[in-house]
């Protein structure tokens, strides 16, 4: 069963996951399993939500940018561009979280998202269609 349980969350993360999930899913698998129904299946990626996971994402994102949580915002600039954002979308949306969160906002979430593009081969304005996408 907790085999099954972080075989979903993986897929619902988009496969990619923050060493903090990887943990908890060691130390207490029932507790795990309790947050990822919270977590991924309810809110991230919920079925039928009346909004995109990229723009999920992009809420997420500026978050934990404005909070100096880079590790976590790293994680999920790169599942917003796995769920079809655009970088240039991803970039207006750091952007925007700069207006509360300061311009180092800016400037941690513009170098984490070319990392992201070059890792992924993708320019400015296309959307990523590898074999994680969500896209299509």
């Amino acid at each position: 069963m907790a085999d099954d349980v972080a075989e979903e969350f993986k897929n619902e993360i988009l496969g990619v996951l923050h060493p903090g999930h990887e943990a908890v899913m060691e130390l207490d698998p029932e507790y795990f399993s309790a947050l990822k129904n919270y977590y991924s299946t309810w809110t991230i990626s919920r079925k039928e939500s009346a909004i995109f996971r990229a723009t999920k994402e992009f809420v997420i994102t500026g978050i934990l940018l404005t909070q100096g949580k880079m590790n976590g915002a790293r994680v999920h600039i790169r599942r917003g561009l796995l769920a079809g954002a655009t970088p240039r979308e991803t970039f207006e949306a750091i952007t925007a979280a700069a207006i509360p969160g300061g311009v180092p906002v800016v400037w941690h979430g513009a170098a984490m998202l070319k990392e992201e593009m070059e890792d992924l081969g993708i320019a400015y304005d296309e959307r990523y269609d590898g074999p994680e996408s969500l896209s299509g």
